[in-house]
């Protein structure tokens, strides 16, 4: 059972990381100053929100596999609502988190 929950975990991290690395923004800097330091801030900080966030729906999606393939067994089912449990929290904080460091860059222009 583990064999297939590794796998499938796999499977989602090579169709999932791909992706998140071809939506990344690239930005060019071109002249220095605040400003250029806040974009590349503001870039950075973006970057960062994001993947916290990727790797919050992992947890997420890796709790539903194992809920799914628990077969009647608690601990299994009670660790994969842990993980589910765990990803949902992250994800919150992830966005207070980025809108917060928004905020904070806009205002700071």
């Amino acid at each position: 059972m583990k064999n297939i929950v590794s796998k499938i975990g796999l499977l989602a991290l090579g169709l999932i990381l791909p992706v998140a690395a071809g939506a990344q923004k690239v930005t060019e800097v071109t002249t220095t100053g605040a400003a250029d330091l806040m974009a590349t801030v503001k870039s950075v900080l973006n970057t960062v929100v994001g993947l916290a966030g990727l790797i919050a729906v992992i947890f997420m999606v890796i709790g539903g596999i194992l809920i799914i393939t628990s077969g009647g067994d608690e601990d299994k089912s009670k660790k994969g609502k842990g993980y589910v449990t765990y990803g949902i929290v992250g994800l919150v904080i992830v966005i207070i988190a980025g809108a917060l460091v928004n905020y904070l860059i806009t205002t700071v222009k």
